[in-house]
């Protein structure tokens, strides 16, 4: 089923960040997709809010210089799968976290939800 996001559109930014992870995690089932900046601070994100604040301390760490991070990770509520990507973008670099997911959606929908993250940032 294809989602159009487009029909929920802002001009405030931390609002149009979480349509994007909103959508973004809906199409690839993640429980948690975090947007979160080098110093692990969460930017944005769509899921589980106690998960998204820890995913997003951690990140930084698990993704050190590489552009792409994937493996299981010790949380709070268990053991997860946790995939980020680095996004570059006019601001400066973030991270781009997803927690579970649909396996066969994971790196599409990661890639696709960085080139909207980086859109809509700069």
């Amino acid at each position: 089923m294809q989602i159009e996001r487009r029909q929920k559109r802002s001009e405030d930014l931390s609002e149009a960040l979480g349509h994007q992870l909103d959508c973004s995690a809906m199409r690839a089932n993640f429980s948690s997709l975090v947007l979160s900046e080098e110093l692990g601070l969460m930017v944005a994100g769509a899921g589980n809010g106690e998960e998204l604040e820890e995913i997003a301390a951690l990140t930084p760490l698990l993704a050190g210089q590489s552009r792409y991070w994937q493996g299981r990770v010790e949380t709070s509520g268990g053991v997860k799968l946790v995939t980020v990507v680095k996004v570059d973008t006019a601001l400066g670099q973030f991270y781009l976290s997803g927690v579970e997911g649909k396996l066969s959606a994971i790196w599409s929908e990661l890639r696709q939800g960085s080139q909207g993250v980086a859109r809509i940032v700069s």
